[in-house]
């Protein structure tokens, strides 16, 4: 695999989407560019005045002229032609075509400007992203493509090993390393013995950011075992086992929004499936037989998190996780009735006496929410002044408040939850006060992730 895709599939892709009728009206719902906010008439239009009249009378008149007394020599099929013709430009030229013409120009000149506004925003990713991407591709902890970047979890160090270190890190007398080390083996029995919980992220980019500006948090969350092990020690839930991320790609327009396509049938169809696929290639390639339930959760940044939060309510998932996520209440769907994705009885979902009611539904059979948010997230700022504090009230009564936990990053940023530099000054993060470094601010919101997902 190499780091990038390759260019005849690159150009293929950007073709495409450039060329895709379902593009351009997708970038029409996100821009609000709608066919009634271009239905202005100008009254100094040309076609409004008295002398565009005359134009047509005169014109229209020369034309019955010519044809009933200059062309009566001409052959049938001639003079038809030329009453045809005549007969379009008197339709064309009337003022009810001139302004609907007026108006698909001042459309298509908005929806072109939403387009070049758009790919504005896409922003430039760190060189060490990148770095890290070719280096795990190259160690094959990581495989990508057209449509997603996936993430599998580091072969080199198993999950036992991982436990028996952080035993022997914490006893440095070597007695104490020893029953530490037994302890441990113990841990790792109970774990080997309990039905774990498959899950795969799948994770959903922001506004102009590449899916390579998430190679960084996507590894952390692989790297982290402390959550297993804490199950293990426990032993209140299943052990978690995270089996890959996948991040999804977004080029060229990196607009990850339900209008352009990213649903959640899509998205099942173009990533969730495949990855699964490979994962079973991969375990079957190993000598390992695949046995356990496989559990999905929409992880997004930004935008992407409320097209996580659409396709986890249309998909019926159990949890869903938002980083940074504004107030945009355009884009926030309404999760108080998600409901989780739970075998019944297609004979009680016929009978309308047997079905319950979402109050009556018990909390497991609900959508899980975390958002995680950052302090000194300038997005955030810049929607609270243009709308008013109502607006933040707004948007979290379309959460469930028994069913949604937040977590606020303390001097975190809009841009610190990846690696990319943002290529807009316009909703720039506030950089007053005291900031941590986006790999501080990676950790807390993994670590919050995690914790999540383990309940």
């Amino acid at each position: 695999m190499t780091a990038v895709v390759a260019a005849p599939s690159r150009f293929l892709q950007h073709c495409s989407c450039w060329l895709s009728p379902h593009t351009w009206s997708g970038i029409a719902k996100v821009r609000q560019v709608t066919w009634e906010s271009c239905n202005q008439t100008s009254s100094s239009a040309i076609y409004q005045t008295k002398s565009w009249q005359l134009l047509r009378c005169g014109v229209m008149g020369a034309g019955i002229v010519k044809i009933l007394f200059l062309d009566n020599e001409q052959s049938l099929v001639k003079l038809t032609r030329s009453f045809v013709t005549l007969a379009v430009f008197l339709l064309v030229s009337s003022r009810h075509v001139m302004q609907r013409l007026e108006q698909t120009a001042r459309y298509i000149y908005k929806l072109c400007g939403a387009m070049r506004s758009v790919y504005r925003l896409r922003s430039s990713v760190d060189a060490q992203a990148m770095q890290l991407v070719a280096s795990a591709l190259r160690s094959g902890q990581a495989e990508r493509n057209a449509r997603y970047t996936i993430y599998w979890p580091n072969e080199e160090t198993t999950r036992g090993e991982c436990m028996v270190t952080d035993a022997l890190h914490k006893n440095d007398d070597a007695n104490d390393a020893a029953a530490a080390t037994n302890d441990a083996s113990e841990n790792i029995r109970n774990y080997n013995k309990q039905k774990k919980r498959l899950v795969f992220i799948l994770f959903i980019p922001g506004l102009g950011v590449s899916d390579v500006a998430y190679a960084s948090a996507s590894l952390l969350l692989l790297r982290q075992q402390r959550t297993m092990q804490r199950a293990v020690q426990q032993q209140t839930t299943s052990p978690l086992e995270i089996a890959g991320v996948a991040v999804v790609a977004t080029d060229p327009l990196r607009v990850p929004s339900v209008s352009l396509g990213f649903n959640g049938k899509n998205l099942r169809k173009s990533v969730m499936n495949p990855v699964v696929k490979r994962y079973v290639r991969r375990m079957q390639a190993r000598g390992k037989i695949h046995d356990s339930e496989i559990e999905w959760v929409l992880l997004g940044h930004s935008l992407g998190s409320f097209t996580a939060a659409h396709a986890a309510k249309e998909l019926e998932l159990s949890k869903v996780v938002m980083w940074g996520s504004a107030p945009f209440l355009q884009f926030m769907p309404d999760l108080t009735n998600a409901i989780a994705d739970k075998e019944t009885n297609e004979n009680d979902e016929k009978d309308s006496s047997t079905r319950q009611s979402t109050t009556q539904r018990s909390r497991n059979d609900l959508l899980q929410i975390l958002v995680v948010q950052a302090s000194r997230d300038g997005v955030v700022e810049q929607v609270v002044k243009a709308g008013g504090p109502s607006v933040i009230s707004d948007f979290w009564k379309r959460f469930p408040a028994d069913r949604t936990k937040r977590v606020v990053i303390h001097g975190g940023t809009h841009a610190g939850f990846a690696d990319y530099e943002p290529n807009t000054k316009k909703h720039a993060d506030n950089e007053v006060g005291d900031l941590i470094s986006p790999r501080q601010q990676q950790e807390q919101a993994v670590q919050a992730t995690l914790d999540f997902l383990q309940t």
